[in-house]
C-alpha cells in the first residue's frame, strides 16, 4: 500500500531527487499518509534536537493524539501542500514541509526544515531545499519564504548559498521568546543555481 501511494505522489509532483556516493545514497521524495508514524517521528526527533529551530515545541507536539498526525498527513493536498522526506541509505533523516497557503497562492512557505545531526554536511539540506523550490516553480509561484533563527548560522549559510535573501526586521521566535527569527525568500524568477 505504502509503494502505491509514494509511487502516485511521486507522479503528481513529478519528481524524486537522489545523490549517490561513497556507498551511500540521499533521496529526498514526498512522505506519503501511511508514513504518518515515521513523520511524526521524525517531527518529533528534530523538536527534541533543535529546539531553537521551530515554533512549535516538542512539549506541545508529543501530546497531539495519533489521530492528528495521521490525518496531517492524510489531508495534505498535492496541490498546496509538499511534506518531504529526507532518507539517507533507505532511513529518515531530514524533512521539510512547503505549502502554499489558499489566500496568497503566488507564495510557497517552507517549515518544519530539519536534517539530523549524523547527515549534516552531505547535501540532504540542499536537496530538500531545491525539491521545495522545484515544486513551488512549478505551482507558478512568484517566491518561496521560511524563517531561520537568528544565530542559526549553518542553516543561514544553506539558505543565503542557494540564493534566499533576509527580508523584513526579525520577530520573536514564538510568543515569549528572546529569540528572534529572521524571514527570507526567494525570488522564483530566477533560475537555480
Amino acid at each position: 500500500m505504502i509503494f502505491h501511494e509514494m509511487e502516485s505522489a511521486l507522479r503528481t509532483i513529478g519528481f524524486e531527487r537522489v545523490a549517490s556516493g561513497a556507498m551511500k545514497q540521499i533521496i529526498v521524495r514526498p512522505f506519503v499518509p501511511g508514513e504518518w508514524q515515521q513523520y511524526r517521528d521524525l517531527r518529533l526527533q528534530a523538536l527534541r534536537d533543535s529546539p531553537d529551530a521551530f515554533a512549535s515545541t516538542y512539549e506541545d507536539s508529543s501530546l497531539i493524539p495519533d489521530d492528528a498526525w495521521r490525518e496531517r498527513l492524510a489531508r495534505a493536498d498535492p496541490e498546496f501542500d509538499l511534506p518531504l522526506a529526507g532518507l539517507h541509505d533507505a532511513s529518515l533523516f531530514g524533512m521539510a514541509w512547503a505549502t502554499i497557503h489558499k489566500d496568497q497562492r503566488n507564495m510557497t512557505h517552507l517549515y518544519q526544515m530539519w536534517v539530523a545531526p549524523d547527515v549534516r554536511g552531505l547535501g540532504m539540506g540542499r536537496m530538500l531545499l531545491d525539491a521545495a523550490l522545484n515544486w513551488a516553480r512549478g505551482r507558478g509561484c512568484d517566491a518561496l519564504v521560511l524563517d531561520v533563527t537568528s544565530g542559526d548560522r549553518p542553516a543561514r549559510r544553506l539558505y543565503e548559498a542557494a540564493g534566499l535573501l533576509p527580508v523584513g526586521e526579525p520577530a520573536p521566535l514564538r510568543p515569549g521568546s528572546v529569540l528572534q527569527t529572521q524571514s527570507m525568500r526567494y525570488d522564483l524568477s530566477r533560475s537555480f543555481r
